[in-house]
């Protein structure tokens, strides 16, 4: 204490600036970390908005809260690249404009409705897609989080085909041969997944021409996309 008052007011206006520089410094730190594990991160919410849409599927409450998690990969995703300030504003527009329709929908059943919550829904998937495979691929950097990057567009790639097939379904129901009576949104994640990978249980197969051509278009993408995005992210560690 004695020494602490012999210090005069500019050495403690120091002491007290190396503080404050220390504590900048630490929480300059931890937004680094948590920048160098962001699709790592986006990886996990966009799994657990899969799972949530999968464990209470008929739940309004559930519905509420894939939403909220599908927006929060959405934006993430917006702020985890590097894309121009009006690219950025028009996707969180999108992506405030999709919540807006999603929250109505659960408690509006409406195809009208439904339709263009898909389109939208659509539109964003998309708009993610392209920002997140461009992003990596700029991305010169071997490590870890370039791989979970790449398997979150994978997986984004199974999100957006399994909302086509869902609003085929309900547009002209019978497009798909489905076990019972169950047309759920987890049905379609689960058949669209099943796709991507060529895996082809043969438990929920399409019906009519237009789903058939995008099932194959689908394995398609997914062959080329582990052959030739995946392949270059993981040949880094060999550089």
């Amino acid at each position: 204490m004695n020494a602490w008052i012999s210090l005069g007011p500019k050495m403690r206006t120091i002491v007290h600036g190396t503080e404050a520089s220390n504590k900048a410094m630490s929480s300059i730190e931890k937004s680094q970390t948590l920048a160098n594990w962001r699709w790592t991160c986006l990886l996990v919410l966009l799994l657990a908005a899969m799972f949530q849409s999968a464990a209470l599927d008929e739940n309004d409450a559930s519905e509420l809260v894939t939403v909220a998690l599908y927006a929060l990969v959405f934006t993430g995703t917006l702020f985890a690249a590097k894309i121009a300030r009006p690219f950025r504003v028009t996707g969180l527009t999108l992506v405030a404009l999709w919540v807006l329709v999603g929250t109505a929908s659960a408690f509006i059943q409406a195809n009208s409705a439904g339709l263009f919550f898909v389109a939208v829904s659509v539109c964003i998937l998309v708009g993610c897609l392209f920002v997140t495979i461009s992003e990596l691929a700029r991305n010169k950097d071997a490590g870890l989080d370039p791989i979970m990057g790449a398997v979150f567009g994978y997986i984004l790639i199974g999100v957006t085909w399994s909302l086509l097939y869902a609003q085929i379904e309900l547009e002209t129901p019978g497009s798909f041969n489905l076990p019972g009576e169950n047309r759920s949104s987890s049905e379609f994640i689960y058949f669209s997944l099943v796709t991507l990978t060529s895996l082809g249980y043969g438990d929920i197969t399409p019906a009519r021409p237009t789903p058939r051509v995008l099932a194959g278009l689908q394995a398609a993408v997914g062959t080329i996309y582990i052959a030739v995005f995946i392949g270059r992210v993981i040949s880094r560690f060999k550089d």
